[in-house]
């Protein structure tokens, strides 16, 4: 870019737009390698990459959010309520007799996991983004 610019000798350059890359903002001179990794991890995983590098801090941090995507990301939902009752439809409630499954209490499971630090959850656009902790 700045070799083809029609000013002699360019050598600055700025950031004024950066659509797409919501919630995650950038600063007009932010590293250009770490534009480019947040862009990919952007068009890969979508709201759910935009989301961890804000939370982490910015573009800078894409490593970190690229991990945090590929191993401990469980999946966007309307609710972490809806996340835990998708999980024991799945995996417990093959096991638990159908009398006592109104005794499950989904919200409460949902709430204890995030209290207790086990998960960590990123809400955007009215979905509850899940990461295992």
């Amino acid at each position: 870019m700045l070799r083809q610019s029609p000013v002699e000798d360019a050598s600055e350059w700025a950031i004024h737009d950066h659509e797409g890359f919501a919630p995650l903002s950038l600063s007009e001179h932010e590293n250009l390698e770490d534009v480019c990794a947040a862009a990919k991890l952007i068009s890969e995983y979508r709201d759910a990459a935009a989301l961890m590098l804000d939370n982490l801090g910015g573009a800078q941090y894409h490593e970190e959010a690229e991990h945090a995507l590929q191993d401990k990301y469980a999946g966007d939902w309307e609710s972490v309520d809806a996340w835990i009752e998708g999980l024991l439809d799945e995996h417990l409630f093959g096991q638990v007799p159908a009398f006592l499954r109104p005794y499950i209490d989904a919200g409460q499971l949902a709430a204890d996991l995030q209290l207790g630090g086990d998960i960590s959850v990123l809400v955007s656009g009215g979905r509850s983004h899940i990461f295992w902790n």
